[in-house]
Order: structure tokens, then sequence, then C-alpha cells
């Protein structure tokens, strides 16, 4: 199935943003499937857990829980993979099968899903909400 492209994904955002081609094509193919509202209504979702996943991540690793690292790891993976943001899924999955909470290693990707996360999940909200002014 063919999905039309929307419009392009909102410049001047980071790097760890997702491309307007992956992040497009997760939430054009929702909109058309389940119509504008439903994407909307589960991308703002996206936010609120992304969020949630983000700060538990980052308690988890400064406590030393490797299991909450884990877990939040798991979380953050699916939901970065699914709204279309390919980099930070990617430091997710590498946390979520070596979740050694402590180490140097698992530190930086926690640091960098931390300070990277908030402009990636505003550009998957911008771009959802450019979906929607779109369709109208």
């Amino acid at each position: 199935m063919e999905h039309a492209a929307g419009p392009p994904m909102p410049a001047g955002l980071p790097r760890a943003t997702a491309p307007a081609s992956e992040c497009g094509m997760s939430l054009d193919t929702l909109a058309q499937d389940l119509g504008t509202d439903i994407m909307l209504a589960a991308t703002r979702q996206f936010e609120q857990d992304a969020g949630v996943f983000v700060s538990r991540l980052s308690a988890a690793q400064e406590a030393g829980e490797c299991a909450g690292v884990q877990k939040a790891a798991h979380g953050l993976k699916g939901l970065f993979r699914q709204f279309g943001v390919p980099d930070l899924a990617q430091v997710a999955e590498s946390l979520n099968r070596n979740p050694a909470a402590g180490s140097p290693d698992t530190a930086s990707a926690v640091r960098h899903i931390v300070a990277a996360a908030p402009a990636a999940i505003a550009g998957v909200l911008a771009y959802a909400e450019q979906l929607a002014r779109a369709a109208r």
C-alpha cells in the first residue's frame, strides 16, 4: 500500500529528531488508517509515555537499578521505533540488551537519551500537528 507524503518535518530540530521519511511514514500511515484525530491522540499519548519512561530511565540509572534501566529502555525502544525516532530507538535497544546501571557506557547512553528525547518528541508532535492541519 502506498502512502501519500505528508508535509516536511519542521526545520531546525536536532539530529536526534527523526527524518521526515521515517517519522512521516509512521504518522502518515496512522493518520490514513485511523484518521487524524486518533493519530493526534496517539501522538499526545506518545509524548506522555515517552516522558515518563525517560524520567524512569534517568532515576533507575542514578539509583544503579539494572532492572529499572532495562524496563524503561524497553519501553522507550518501542515508542521511539513506533513513532519514527530510530536513532534513539537504537540507543534504547542497546540499553535494553545490556542494562549495566552505573557503568560509564550506560551512563553515557542514558545522558544521550535524556538530552535528545525532548527535541525528538517535539519533532514528532510538530509533524503530527502539521499532518492534522494539512488534512483539514
